[in-house]
């Protein structure tokens, strides 16, 4: 079952299987215990669907299909989230000035986005 709801605070982010933000790379956003509430950063509430923020997505299909399952050929954690009151929408993106990493998401959720 896929799981999606038309609050913008709720959604689903993929980072790598070190906990890195696929695109960007960078430091882990986490060690992993989760939920974990991430810093605030600058939020970009421009009609651009990339900009600044923490980026997630409604589904996770669509996440994945963003971020992809093995963008560096290991497994991607994917994990349901709750943004930030601030969280805008912009295509098929979110984005907001924080986010809580509430959990991974389970196998039957990750099965279901991949035949979505």
């Amino acid at each position: 079952m896929i799981e999606t709801t038309s609050d913008l605070r709720i959604g689903y982010k993929v980072l790598t299987h070190d906990w890195r933000p696929p695109m960007q790379g960078g430091n882990p956003l986490c060690q992993g215990t989760l939920p974990v509430e991430l810093p605030r950063v600058e939020l970009d509430t421009s009609p651009k669907e990339c900009a600044s923020g923490y980026h997630y997505a409604a589904t996770l299909a669509t996440a994945a299909s963003i971020a992809g399952f093995w963008p560096d050929g290991w497994s991607s954690r994917c994990l349901a989230v709750t943004a930030s009151p601030d969280a805008i929408e912009r295509g098929q993106k979110r984005r907001a000035s924080y986010l809580t990493l509430d959990r991974l998401c389970s196998e039957e959720e990750i099965r279901a986005s991949m035949r979505a």
